[in-house]
Order: structure tokens, then C-alpha cells, then sequence
């Protein structure tokens, strides 16, 4: 669910903003926002910023710390993580600590330009060295003689045309007295090598080199006088660079393993630290008085007046509004579900924060999502290597309350699966029945059309239970009109099935037609334009997108019964194993992406598409906590 929230304005002397900002900021429930946010300031030219000349400069260096230090981990390799280590800055702002984060993260930066530019110039080494490589005895030849000249040209790769353009100005240039080479590969550009009579250089220069058409000028760092001279500097160089490669490589990781945690405690740290100077630049402010302005859970209301009567007596005034209707679009949004949905609060954030006012789908989701999923994988053995995944995930190093949550999504998913994996008789496919277990409470693979009926039914259900929060969503915004079309969509739902459940039987009845018809014309009538009407095969569209949750699912049962094929055939009975279960460990990895893909879309398109708000804005308190 949604916390409500209050838009609450804070008013005390000037004296008091330090002992204010930290009292908020120990209580970890008030988020701030800039004054122009809020109506009753956003017209009145009133100073905004409350910081000291000394305050002002010490959010500045922290500010400019917090940004080098993300430079230096975007910089640093991602190694596995170990023991978290504490942050080196436990004096942050004084000198010591201040000096030896800049070290640490001076050294990352240099380290890693360093790293940027030899692999820059090993790669351009290896164009030069390719290139000159595969001419070597052209250039030996044309070296001992006075006579011609060696001009290496480049141009757009751009097919026969470009190589046209490159002869008729050659041809212009010496007459035809020419002779072009080109290297087998070709790549990007092209390249081209011509012999020309040294008398004709300056003609060549004048009239080939243009805007497609490029002299190839060897940097004069690779040319040490004869070709073989030269070819000796580049591959020297190389080597030289490669060993200089995995030099900074190597350092980078152990600067990485030594400080890439250590980093992100420091980073998070500063940020909190500082978090009360940001919040004194959004105090608006007269000559004796400032205010602050921001957001507050309605619940946690009377904690907040009576913590900061005690703590800062009656010269602070505090009052709390409930956003009108009109405003909910700026409100941050808090949610709070159960312990058993929390995780899937996650999932909602993939695709965005709900708007405040709206429903959250959060326990919709940790429903239906472990539900289709474990209808399309329906297999123990799968479900049983899910559940080792989800193990896996919950022991990451450091991966906190976001592991943790991830852990507890793949457990119910893995324990859906399995269930169905049950009903459906499958063990990595027909393992099942080899091994001689009962027979399966129902066969999706000789039960085709019935597993279609099934998913079609859910869809319908799930698809007008969308609509349903749509009605819910559009009576708490007031949006009448919207309801009574989402409330259409609901009828024209039930009477679709009503009707397509009478046809397939036999004859339709005058009362399903006329059900149907006026679903339709209340849809036209909510909507006000044949726009509405023309919404209606969309709504059949996403119920029949229901059927994916029984296509997917035969799909990996036939691949799983292929693989058993392989390993129990007859033939070369090792092989047969090794391709058995290369194609189990395919089938199980495309079984995992290919469900969650699946069960994400129909949320995401089908069933949010009727009720969602995205774009909510996250509630972010002041605290210590590092919101």
C-alpha cells in the first residue's frame, strides 16, 4: 500500500536551523523539498539557502570528493567481493581523512588513465604494424630505389565507387604511370599502397589527396629510418605495451580488492554526512525567520510535533496539510507491504514508482507473478536448480537487503514450479514416467487444449481485475468518467466470455448479444468518441496474450524430452550424454529468462496497462540512514 503523506511547513528563528536540520535529520521521516515546490513559496521572491561561508565551502569539497570517488569505481574492475571493509575517512571533514581518500582515489584515476592510454596506443601500434607487415618486401624493394616513390593513401570504405574515384585521380595525377596494392583485410576504411615515379610526388599530393582521400602518415614515434628498423620499434613496442597492460590491469584489481568496498562506504558516508548542509540550501528565509517545507507520513505526524516541542520548545512552529487531489502528481510516494509482498516492492520499481494516490500492485504481483511463472516451468528438476540459484543469491557477498529479496522471489517462484511440476508429472521433461512415479494429475502435453482453456480463463480474470484497480484508481482521483469506462471494460470482458462460452457450445443467446452490445455502447458513452470503442479488440488482444503461459511451457517440455532422447538413445552412449545434458543445461537457462521475460510482459503491458500510474516520486527523507 501507499503511506498517506502530509505537506508539512516548519517555521523557527534563525538560531535554530542547526539544531532543526539535525533533529530532522536523527528522525529520518521528513523529506525536504526546494521551496519552489511548494505553492504558498513558489511566488514570493524570498532568500533561499542557509549556509555559513565556512558550511558553503565544506559541501563543496565534499560534493567534489563524492564525484571523483565515483569516477574512481566506475574505473575499478568488478571482483568478487570479500569482507566488507570499513570506510578510511572516520575524521571526514578533517585533513587527515580528507587527504587520504583524495590519495586513494588520485591513485585509481592515474592508474586507470594510464591503463587507457596503452591499450590507445597498442591498438594503433597494430594497425601500423598490420598494414606494413603485410607489404614488408614492397616497401624493401621501393626503400633501394631512387627512382619511385611509396604513398600510402586511405579512404571511406564505400565499395567499388571509392576505389573508381581513387584511379581516375591517379590517373589524372601521373598519366596511368602507377601500380596500387591493397591489403587482404579490409575493415573499417580502406587502405591502398601506390608506387609512383618520384618525379610525379608533388603532382599526386596536389591532385589525389582530397576530403575522401587521405595520405597514411605514420606517427614519428614508429619511424626509426629503414622499414625493417621501423617494423623492429613496432613489435619492441608492443611487447613493451602488453607487459605494461597487465601491469596496470593487475594493479587496478588489487586496488579494487583493497578499496572498491571501501569506496562505496565512503561515498555513502559523505553523502550522509553532508546530507543536513544540503538540506539548509532549500531553507527559505527572512530577516529572523526561516521555513522549511517538505513531506511527512500522516502516521508519523504527532511523533514529529512532539519531538520537536521537547527537543526545541514553542519558538518552532509546525503545521501538516493533506494534499488536495490536484497536487498528488508532486507528493512522494512510500510504500509499505508485508512481510510476505515486501520483496516484489522491487519488482514495481523496475518499471517505476506508482503515483502517490494511485493502488500499488505490489501485492498483485507477489501473487500472479510466481503463479505464471510456475505455469510455464511446471518441472521439478528445474524448479530444484532454481531454488539452488536462489541459494546462491542469498550468499552473495555484501548483497544486503537487495540479495535478500531477490533470494525470497526465485524461493517462490522455485516452490510454484514445483508444485506444478507435481500436477504436470515433469522431472527434467519425461524423466518423470521413466523412473516409474504415478501417473501426472494432468498432462500438458497431450492436454493442449485444455491447458488453453485454462490460461485463457486467467487471462480474462487477470486482465478484469486490472480494470478493476482501474475503477478504484479513477473513484479515488475523482475521474468519474474514467471509472465508468474502466468499469465497461469490465462488463465487456464478462460478456465477451459469456458470449465465446455460448458459441462454443452451440447457439448464442438474445441476452449474451444484447450483454455484449451494451458493454460496448457504455464503453462509446464513458469514453465520448468511437475511440473508445475501437480499445475493445485490445482488451481481447491482452487476454489472448495469456496463451504464452501454455506455448512457453510446451516448448520447454519437448526440448527437455529431446535432451532425454539423446542420453537414453541408442549410439555412442558418452556423447549422447555430454549433448543431453548440454541441451538440459539450455533448456534450463532459456526455462528461467524466457518464463520471467514472459510473466514481467504481462504485468507490465497487460495488467498494469489498466489501472498503473508510473512516474511516482520516491519519499527520501533527511536520515541518517542514507535515504
Amino acid at each position: 500500500m501507499i503511506i498517506p503523506m502530509k505537506r508539512v511547513r516548519i517555521a523557527a528563528p534563525h538560531g535554530r536551523a542547526d539544531e532543526l536540520i539535525g533533529l530532522l535529520d536523527r528522525l529520518g521521516l521528513f523529506h525536504i523539498i526546494d521551496p519552489g515546490q511548494d505553492p504558498v513559496f513558489m511566488f514570493e521572491e524570498m532568500p533561499v539557502g542557509f549556509l555559513s561561508r565556512d558550511k558553503a565551502i565544506t559541501l563543496a569539497q565534499a560534493e567534489t570528493m563524492i564525484a571523483s570517488i565515483s569516477v574512481a569505481l566506475n574505473s575499478l574492475p568488478a571482483r568478487p567481493r570479500g569482507r566488507a571493509l570499513p570506510a578510511p575517512m572516520e575524521d571526514w571533514p578533517g585533513p587527515d581523512g580528507q587527504s587520504r581518500l583524495a590519495g586513494v582515489v588520485e591513485r585509481i584515476a592515474t592508474t586507470a588513465a594510464g591503463l587507457e592510454k596503452a591499450r590507445a596506443e597498442r591498438k594503433e601500434n597494430q594497425v601500423y604494424r598490420d598494414v606494413f607487415m603485410e607489404f614488408s618486401g614492397l616497401i624493401e624493394v621501393v626503400a633501394s630505389s631512387t627512382d619511385v616513390d611509396l604513398v600510402g593513401v586511405s579512404f571511406p570504405q564505400e565499395g567499388p565507387r571509392a576505389m573508381e574515384e581513387l584511379e581516375r585521380a591517379l590517373d589524372q595525377a601521373t598519366g596511368g604511370v602507377y601500380t596500387m596494392f591493397q591489403p587482404r583485410e579490409r575493415k573499417q576504411t580502406a587502405i591502398a599502397l601506390v608506387v609512383i615515379p618520384i618525379s610525379m610526388r608533388a603532382a599526386v599530393s596536389d591532385k589525389v589527396f582530397a576530403r575522401k582521400i587521405h595520405p597514411i602518415h605514420l606517427p614519428e614515434r614508429f619511424s626509426k629510418g629503414t622499414f625493417a628498423a621501423t617494423i623492429a620499434a613496432l613489435l619492441e613496442r608492443e611487447t613493451e605495451l602488453a607487459a605494461n597492460i597487465r601491469r596496470l590491469e593487475l594493479e587496478l584489481g588489487e586496488l579494487s580488492d583493497q578499496w572498491l568496498e571501501r569506496l562505496k562506504m565512503a561515498k555513502e558516508k559523505l553523502a550522509r554526512s553532508i546530507a543536513p548542509l544540503r538540506a539548509q540550501e532549500k531553507l527559505a528565509h527572512s530577516e529572523r525567520v526561516f521555513w522549511i517545507s517538505g513531506w511527512a507520513p500522516e502516521a508519523q505526524m504527532d511523533r514529529l510535533a512532539r519531538e520537536l516541542e521537547s527537543q526545541l520548545g514553542p519558538e518552532v512552529l509546525i503545521y501538516g496539510v493533506t494534499p488536495p487531489i490536484g497536487q498528488w502528481d508532486h507528493v512522494p510516494v512510500l510504500l509499505h507491504n508485508r512481510r510476505w509482498a515486501r520483496p516484489f516492492e522491487r519488482v514495481v520499481d523496475l518499471y517505476s514508482p506508482p503515483v502517490y494516490g494511485s493502488v500499488d500492485p505490489t501485492a498483485f504481483l507477489a501473487v500472479t507473478f510466481p503463479l505464471f511463472f510456475g505455469m510455464i516451468m511446471g518441472d521439478v528438476g528445474h524448479a530444484m536448480l532454481l531454488g539452488l540459484v536462489g541459494m546462491a543469491v542469498a550468499r552473495i557477498p555484501g548483497g544486503g537487503a537487495m540479495a535478500a529479496d531477490g533470494s525470497s522471489i526465485l524461493y517462490r517462484m522455485a516452490a510454484v514450479s514445483a508444485l506444478f511440476g507435481l500436477v504436470y508429472g515433469e522431472f527434467f521433461g519425461d524423466l518423470w514416467g521413466k523412473l516409474g512415479l504415478y501417473e501426472p494429475l494432468f498432462d500438458r502435453k497431450h492436454g493442449a487444449g485444455s491447458m488453453l482453456v485454462v490460461v485463457i480463463f486467467l487471462g480474462f480474470f487477470h486482465v478484469a481485475a486490472g480494470a478493476a484497480l482501474g475503477v478504484v484508481n479513477s473513484w479515488r482521483k475523482r475521474a468519474w468518467r474514467e471509472g465508468v469506462e474502466k468499469l465497461a471494460d469490465i462488463l465487456l470482458l464478462i460478456s465477451l466470455f459469456w458470449f465465446g462460452a455460448q458459441a462454443a457450445q452451440g447457439p448464442v443467446s438474445s441476452q449474451a448479444g444484447w450483454a455484449l452490445a451494451a458493454a460496448f455502447f457504455i464503453k462509446i458513452a464513458a469514453g465520448w468518441s468511437l475511440k473508445s470503442a475501437l480499445e475493445a479488440p485490445k482488451l481481447i488482444s491482452n487476454v489472448l496474450s495469456y496463451s504464452r503461459l501454455m506455448a512457453l511451457g510446451l516448448a520447454s517440455v519437448a526440448m527437455a524430452d529431446l535432451a532425454n532422447g539423446l542420453i537414453t538413445g541408442p549410439g555412442w552412449w558418452f556423447g549422447g550424454i555430454v549433448t543431453g545434458v548440454a541441451f538440459h543445461i539450455l533448456n534450463f537457462v532459456i526455462g528461467v529468462v524466457s518464463p520471467a521475460i514472459q510473466t514481467s510482459r504481462l504485468h507490465y503491458v497487460e495488467f498494469f496497462s489498466q489501472f498503473f500510474e508510473p512516474a511516482g516520486r520516491r519519499y527520501k527523507p533527511l536520515a541518517g540512514s542514507g535515504q
